[in-house]
């Protein structure tokens, strides 16, 4: 959403050495709030931000997806 992804590529690179110092939050966007849409999204966000975790993820809001479906991804 935020220049295709290249705000959490700076925000990655800003926090090289400085992880474990901060609490990370990321958002999965309605049109990939379900199912795989929403691991993957993750994921990418994980990579873009280089990191292996988040302190937090955050539902934007579930879109056309059932909630129990986003609520199944995000327990993965």
């Amino acid at each position: 959403m935020y220049a295709d992804g290249g705000a959490e590529k700076v925000v990655g690179e800003a926090l090289t050495d400085l992880r474990d110092n901060v609490f990370l939050v990321s958002k999965v966007y309605p049109w990939n709030a379900g199912g795989q849409k929403a691991i993957n999204a993750c994921e990418a966000s994980l990579r873009r931000l280089n990191t292996d975790y988040l302190d937090l993820y955050l539902l934007h809001w579930s879109g056309s997806f059932a909630f129990e479906e986003t609520v199944a991804a995000m327990e993965n």
